[in-house]
């Protein structure tokens, strides 16, 4: 089986990974007249399915990310290189499963693209690494675009967030704090309550609220938890709960930062019957 590469990058990967792989057989190297780079590997001791799976990963690891990094600056016009490498970012995150899982409906990026490989390899025992992209893989680009416009959307999302929450921490820097300490229970986030277990008055806390211009930051009246603790403002927070990944509690931590203490939620003082463990 004779497999070309116009690079040579790409066969040392190719070679590397073969090698890290366990394949003992000798590679035969051939620099043709064409600039091709000819590999001889004998697929009776390494199988067409192995083959296509280290041909995915030097996609992936060489032409791919180069692909994307295009996409980003040719299809949707992005210019600045931190910016660009932000949805870049986020595009490997997403093909990794850590924001989207199964974008392509496959059990892995890396499977998928080997399924591509051996879907479209003829049986002629040449392979043509570069004409293969070129003409083979067409369709898989197109999906890649749409990638990189569903990452754009995350970037710029992610971006909304991040200034929503810089404007909301320098907004609480310049108020007085009405209360030094609180205190909730994530079931029950509600009930907000001072050091002593006593509930915060229902009405000042109303009227600090109405004081407040949440319209300037987009913060809803209705989301009642966020509202009350920035008409609060208090110095010390502490939140009993065991999943401080959830997304109300994540914007808490990250506007009031150094003021969030996380506790467990077995150990709130002041349970109520209706919170349950």
């Amino acid at each position: 089986m004779d497999i070309y590469f116009e690079r040579k990058e790409e066969v040392l990967l190719f070679c590397k990974i073969l090698l890290e792989n366990g394949c003992k057989d000798k590679i035969g190297i051939q620099q043709k007249r064409s600039h091709r780079i000819a590999l001889e590997i004998e697929p009776s001791s390494y199988p067409k399915k192995n083959i296509a799976r280290v041909l995915a990963r030097v996609f992936i690891q060489e032409r791919e990310r180069q692909w994307i990094r295009e996409i980003i600056q040719d299809c949707y016009y992005f210019e600045d290189k931190e910016e660009v490498a932000h949805i870049e970012e986020v595009c490997h995150s997403i093909l990794k499963g850590q924001y989207e899982k199964n974008f392509f409906n496959h059990s892995s990026h890396e499977e998928y693209i080997t399924s591509l490989f051996l879907e479209r390899w003829q049986e002629e025992r040449s392979f043509l690494f570069e004409s293969f992209l070129r003409f083979r893989l067409q369709d898989y680009k197109k999906e890649l675009i749409e990638l990189v416009g569903v990452s754009i959307e995350d970037y710029k999302r992610e971006q909304e967030y991040q200034t929503f929450i810089h404007s909301l921490r320098h907004f609480i820097g310049t108020q007085d704090s009405k209360l030094n300490y609180v205190n909730f229970h994530i079931k029950e986030p509600e009930l907000i309550y001072e050091k002593n277990g006593k509930l915060v008055d229902t009405m000042k806390l109303e009227e600090w609220v109405r004081n407040l211009p949440l319209y300037l930051f987009n913060v809803n009246e209705g989301d009642h938890l966020l509202a009350s603790l920035l008409a609060m403002n208090p110095e010390k927070i502490e939140i009993f709960s065991d999943d401080p990944s959830e997304p109300k509690l994540l914007t808490v931590i990250n506007i009031f930062q150094e003021r969030v203490s996380i506790l467990p939620a077995s150990s709130f003082p002041f349970l109520k019957k209706n919170i349950k463990s």
